[in-house]
């Protein structure tokens, strides 16, 4: 069995993934690193002082070009490097709050899939939505300090990193691995959900399941019961700050309200609801 990791970033595979390259009894382990088109070859063995220097000479700093590649790129990659053997594919979650991470975590999930691989997903960094793991593994205190040790010596320059999709700090460094098994339906889903302010988020229906989801209904028709018993369709329009695709919108077009809702970003629809109060524009706002 070869464990093929489809990552990112060098450093995710020592970061995210530290227990698939010290998991007792392990086979055969190769990392391809999707950012630099560059595949490690773990050497074999107990030790993981080399396979660490190995990944280590491989991390490069904030400022250096990362393009993810595409579903056909890597297909033809993990086809490849299988090579007809038996082998599972690790790679981040379509959830990742890393929008680089999530479309490899997608895209990969896509091209194993399509060659009849299974695939696990590493929880990885997600700070608004909660995953149910199918694996939990945590790190012994050795392996912790193994980790962490890579990041102060390898991720130096990461850990100052402004932007967000490179920094490396503590919620970055999980002390436990977890990860997760998803079907298409559900994997699209996730990539769609985090990428709320993205083209991606049309390419699956109903992604936050205001439409489908009976707690969503209840909630939407308690705001919209509340809403007209506190405010008059006739006192003036309503300002929705985060609209989303309307499902609050249109239950209160429906009562007769008239409103304007807001959108892309929470920041912008605040700033639109400040420039209504500087004009005096007669207008309730819901945030």
């Amino acid at each position: 069995m070869i464990d093929i990791l489809v990552v990112f970033r060098a450093e995710d595979a020592v970061l995210d993934f530290l227990t698939v390259l010290t998991a007792p009894g392990r086979e055969e382990t190769r990392v391809l690193v999707c950012g630099t088109r560059e595949t490690i070859e773990p050497p074999p063995g107990e030790e993981l002082g080399p396979t660490l220097d190995a990944v280590g000479r491989r991390v490069l700093p904030a400022d250096a070009g990362h393009e993810p590649c595409d579903v056909d790129t890597l297909a033809a990659w993990i086809g490849a490097t299988a090579a007809g053997r038996p082998a599972r594919v690790w790679t981040h979650s379509p959830a990742d709050n890393r929008r680089t991470r999530g479309r490899i975590g997608r895209d990969a999930a896509i091209a194993a899939t399509g060659a009849g691989l299974p695939v696990q997903h590493a929880v990885g960094y997600s700070p608004y939505l909660q995953c149910v793991s199918d694996e939990d593994r945590p790190l012994t205190r050795q392996l912790m300090r193994l980790k962490a040790g890579f990041a102060n010596r390898h991720c130096g320059p990461l850990l100052t990193a402004e932007d967000p999709e490179l920094l490396v700090d503590t919620p970055r460094i999980p002390a436990a691995e977890r990860f997760f098994r998803c079907d298409p339906g559900e994997r699209d889903r996730l990539y769609a959900l985090l990428a709320s302010l993205g083209d991606e988020v049309a390419a699956v229906a109903d992604p936050w399941e205001f439409h489908s989801s009976p707690y969503e209904h209840t909630r939407l028709d308690a705001t919209t019961a509340w809403i007209a018993r506190h405010h008059r369709p006739e006192a003036g329009p309503l300002v929705e700050v985060g609209a989303c695709e309307g499902a609050l919108t249109d239950r209160l077009e429906h009562k007769g309200f008239r409103v304007e809702p807001t959108e892309p970003t929470r920041q912008e629809a605040i700033s639109y609801a400040v420039f209504c109060l500087k004009k005096k524009k007669s207008s309730t706002f819901l945030l």
